[in-house]
């Protein structure tokens, strides 16, 4: 055997050993232990963690077969933590208060306010506190024409 072929042996065991070492069988581990570079947020999202403010009971939705025109939806919260952001994500500091949508409500899900939704939600009432990934709803005018964004989030947990 000559030595081209022992070189082209050695190189092919090496790629077999490569490949092995590289799939994709590793160990995930859960969102807390995550750096901010491992979480995967959407893009146009952030992960963070807030508590509310204050529930904002008035504004409720006009289109009765919404959730929403049943009960609150609507929260003034306060950033606690940004854990990371998406592609193309708000730009927030800790300590923002924001105004956020909450899909699924602030109540507790049940089958009557949101049939078939897999995903039971305890509800969040003022002071709680809670961690999801939030997008940017809609923007709107404040005084002086200062633009302020308002932010919607589906799922969260709360702790």
């Amino acid at each position: 055997m000559n030595i081209f072929n022992k070189i082209r042996i050695i190189l092919s065991l090496i790629v077999i050993f490569l490949t092995i070492s590289c799939s994709n069988n590793r160990y995930t581990p859960d969102e807390d232990s995550l750096s901010k570079s491992e979480l995967n947020i959407p893009r146009g999202s952030l992960f963070i963690s807030g508590t509310i403010i204050s529930i904002e009971k008035e504004k409720l939705s006009k289109d009765l077969n919404s959730p929403c025109s049943k009960v609150p939806c609507w929260a003034l919260v306060k950033v606690d933590s940004i854990f990371g952001s998406g592609k193309q994500s708000p730009s927030l500091q800790l300590n923002d208060s924001i105004k956020v949508h909450f899909v699924f409500t602030l109540s507790k899900t049940t089958e009557d306010l949101i049939p078939n939704l897999s995903r039971k939600l305890s509800g969040l009432k003022e002071n709680d506190k809670f961690k999801g990934n939030i997008k940017v709803l809609a923007s709107y005018s404040k005084k002086n024409n200062f633009e302020k964004n308002s932010y919607s989030i589906d799922f969260y947990e709360t702790y």
